[in-house]
């Protein structure tokens, strides 16, 4: 009888509560997330976004002179969340910058490397010393990858809001549900890359 209640006490606490105490949700152990920057050749504003296999967007503006720079922003700004994560254990960042995901899985910095990228490594060793399993993969943007044209969206988003002075919230709210929507249908694990950096034949098609 005793086991038969605590049975239905667990049940009823994922119903009203959410999971109970100490047991979390695989989708928040095991993160993807898709990032991208947006920049226009004449304007130093970059929008930066980030998609995520929760259904949550985040989005920001840098000033900076490359969109490179902007795109180690965007890593950076999941990096800096996930500082104070107390669920996440592994975690996929997507990229469509072949330059980030090479400098971020490399032992040793790129030589002249600019702030943003070198806060963004060292922000990347910060999460792994608390023990959070973090790779950072290429995607070939505007190729298929529906995390990667969400992230795209929400940077362009982010960019024209901030040069237009106007408020993203009603435009990220529609990407917000496209990913919900995305997220019903597909594992999101599915747009993570078998090996974090192409090969030299795949990355020059």
């Amino acid at each position: 009888m005793r086991a038969t209640w605590e049975a239905a006490r667990v049940a009823q606490a994922h119903v009203v509560h959410g999971p109970a105490e100490g047991e979390v949700p695989a989708a928040k152990v095991r993160r993807v997330y898709a990032t991208d920057a947006s920049k226009q050749k004449r304007d130093s504003l970059i929008g930066i976004a980030a998609v995520d296999s929760t259904g949550k967007i985040q989005i920001g503006q840098v000033h900076a002179k490359t969109v490179l720079e902007g795109e180690f922003a965007a890593i950076a700004m999941v990096l800096r969340r996930l500082k104070s994560s107390k669920t996440a254990r592994e975690v996929d960042i997507l990229t469509d910058s072949l330059t980030a995901a090479r400098a971020t899985n490399s032992s040793t910095p790129r030589p002249f490397a600019g702030e943003f990228e070198r806060s963004c490594v060292a922000e990347l060793d910060k999460v792994r010393a608390r023990g959070i399993d973090v790779r950072v993969s290429w995607v070939r943007g505007h190729d298929g990858n529906a995390l990667n044209e969400l992230a795209d969206r929400a940077a362009v988003t982010a960019r024209r809001c901030g040069q237009w002075g106007h408020s993203p919230t009603a435009l990220v709210a529609n990407i917000r549900a496209d990913l919900r929507e995305l997220l019903a249908a597909v594992d999101p694990h599915d747009f993570v890359p078998a090996t974090p950096l192409p090969s030299q034949a795949t990355a020059a098609a």
